[in-house]
């Protein structure tokens, strides 16, 4: 009886880049869409946001990024209104986030900024 090997066949004749192509497109099929926040759902994260810029304290953010949902930890070191942006400091390093790209954000006030 003769055994199929299935796709492993066929990868020999696509070219590196129709694989790259499949790849990213597997990613998109499989990403999740971000959801909608209430008016409530803002207004926490504002409070939360502009509270812990103010006392340099520690958060937690969760980000939408290339198709899921990431979490970050650290200090907010600045916000730039006029570019919808925070610079958020982390342990390995230093990110801009867009204002667009957060979904909630959770204050810790026994969190010593001496640690980052």
């Amino acid at each position: 009886m003769l055994q199929d090997r299935g796709n492993i066949k066929w990868g020999a004749l696509m070219l590196p880049e129709h694989l790259q192509l499949l790849r990213e497109w597997k990613k998109s099929v499989n990403a999740e869409p971000p959801r909608k926040l209430s008016e409530w759902e803002l207004d926490e994260i504002q409070e939360n946001i502009s509270r812990a810029a103010a006392d340099k304290m520690h958060v937690k953010l969760t980000v939408w990024e290339e198709g899921n949902y990431k979490e970050y930890n650290g200090v907010i070191k600045k916000i730039i209104p006029y570019r919808r942006e925070l610079v958020f400091i982390t342990l390995s390093s230093t990110k801009f986030l867009s204002f667009d790209q957060i979904y909630s954000a959770k204050t810790e006030s026994n969190f010593d900024i001496s640690e980052i």
